[in-house]
């Protein structure tokens, strides 16, 4: 992205707004993020999804540390969750009875 043209996140100099990025998109680009924390237009910022996957290890994101990089997975497990849900299952299972949170591998989820 050579030149930058007028980048959102130079909006967010006054409040110091946390970015955060879940989804796969190409809202703002590596370079412009790297920009923006350099220049404290943002007060920090939560990553997940990057260009190049996995993120490079010589990416300066890793140098910041006001950034929190996920580990691609949107957000953090909440393992007592999980673990119910497995037990659940489990037992519906054993017992012949259907379980929950099936994948539908031809509705493509």
């Amino acid at each position: 992205m050579g030149a930058f043209m007028n980048s959102m996140l130079e909006n967010c100099k006054e409040r110091k707004s946390v970015f955060i990025n879940i989804g796969r998109s190409n809202v703002i680009s590596e370079e412009e993020m790297i920009k923006a924390l350099n220049l404290t237009w943002i007060g920090g910022a939560v990553l997940d999804v990057f260009e190049e996957e996995p993120l490079p290890k010589a990416s300066p994101l890793w140098t910041f540390d006001n950034v929190t990089i996920t580990l691609h997975c949107s957000g953090f497990p909440m393992v007592d969750e999980i673990a119910d849900f497995f037990v659940n299952n489990l037992e519906n299972y054993v017992s012949g009875k259907a379980i929950s949170y099936v994948v539908e591998w031809n509705k493509g989820y």
